[in-house]
């Protein structure tokens, strides 16, 4: 295990990471990092850049005012933490004081042990892609994230720390464990993979597209969600699906009064809600004609919503446990059984159809 820090003084190729007259070791001078290397980007002349193949290394430490480039989205592989010798921090696989170039970097985090890191930039955004792939690997985020492409959790796990938020521009797939400790989660789109869970945020999920190549916004093809009594808000900005047998807090809120969104179980032709259900703007529909649908909070349904909009698309049975408030439309279709439990104050559309 080795510091190697960065000068960038090799003539004409300055920027350059694979050159190896840009680098000082400890003990040795002029070598490319390695797997074994605890990396250092001090704030000097010339910043690095990554080519488009990448490279493996123990940890990095961006120091404030440096930055780190990339030829295009090129990957760096972390395989371990920095031992607090020099500048870097102990028990910390990555440590952004500084920031990115004109082009992010993605990281794929094989650490086999806990770890902490720190992806949030002095300046600009986070990084594109952020892999966390093995077993043992535990990591946990030291301050609030930015991730501007997908977040894949392949194996391990990624907390966020307490009240560190986490957004993620792209798609987010776990097949390990994503656990949100923060107040505010916003992902494109969320897959529950086999074998996957999703510990959520207390406060609320908020998903705000769907995946690239599913179309869905939410997808439980056989993991766990654990909901913490939180809410998962969505506000996609297109018709979408969500998958998923149980929810607590569950809002809609689209881009349009003509928006479908299409709830869908998991298995069991199921879909409870255990607390208020929210339809602030769209329109509400289920997907499978013989699911049931309980709801024991509140419905809320606001002047641009639409509850149960489509008839080819119809339920079997939805019961309300707690007060419907219906200020825009709520819609019974035919060969459905609805049961009013808490009452309804009705004071949009009521359509029996």
């Amino acid at each position: 295990m080795a510091v190697n820090t960065w000068v960038g003084g090799d003539s004409g190729n300055e920027a350059d990471w694979f050159t190896a007259a840009n680098w000082n070791t400890t003990g040795v001078t002029n070598r490319v990092p390695t797997d074994a290397d605890m990396v250092v980007i001090p704030n000097v002349t010339h910043q690095p850049t990554l080519g488009t193949s990448g490279d493996t290394i123990l940890s990095l430490y961006v120091a404030s005012g440096a930055t780190i480039d990339s030829a295009g989205g090129s990957e760096i592989v972390i395989k371990g933490n920095a031992d607090g010798t020099g500048v870097t921090t102990s028990g910390t696989s990555i440590e952004m004081v500084g920031g990115f170039g004109g082009t992010s970097v993605s990281f794929n985090i094989q650490v086999p042990s806990a770890t902490n890191v720190d992806l949030s930039p002095d300046a600009g955004t986070g990084p594109t892609n952020v892999t966390i792939n093995h077993s043992s690997c535990a990591v946990t985020m030291t301050v609030g994230m930015i991730v501007t492409g997908n977040l894949t959790i392949t194996e391990g796990s990624l907390s966020t720390g307490s009240n560190q938020a986490l957004t993620v521009n792209g798609d987010a797939s776990v097949t390990g464990t994503l656990t949100g400790n923060a107040s505010a989660i916003s992902l494109s789109s969320l897959t529950i993979n086999s074998g996957g869970t999703y510990n959520a945020t207390s406060g609320t999920t908020t998903i705000t597209s769907e995946d690239s190549g599913t179309g869905v916004a939410w997808n439980n093809t056989g993991g766990t969600f654990t909901h913490n009594n939180g809410l998962v808000k969505f506000t996609t900005p297109a018709a979408t699906v969500m998958v998923e047998n149980t929810w607590y807090d569950f809002e809609m809120d689209a881009d349009a009064s003509t928006r479908e969104y299409d709830i869908r179980d998991t298995s069991g032709n199921a879909i409870t809600i255990l607390g208020n259900l929210t339809v602030t703007e769209g329109r509400l529909t289920s997907l499978t004609t013989s699911d049931a649908i309980t709801i024991h909070g509140l419905t809320n349904v606001a002047a641009n919503g639409t509850c149960w909009h489509d008839a080819d698309q119809d339920t079997n049975k939805i019961i309300h446990n707690g007060l419907v408030t219906n200020l825009g439309t709520y819609k019974i279709n035919d060969g459905t059984t609805v049961k009013l439990n808490g009452g309804i104050r009705q004071l949009g559309t009521l359509t029996i159809a």
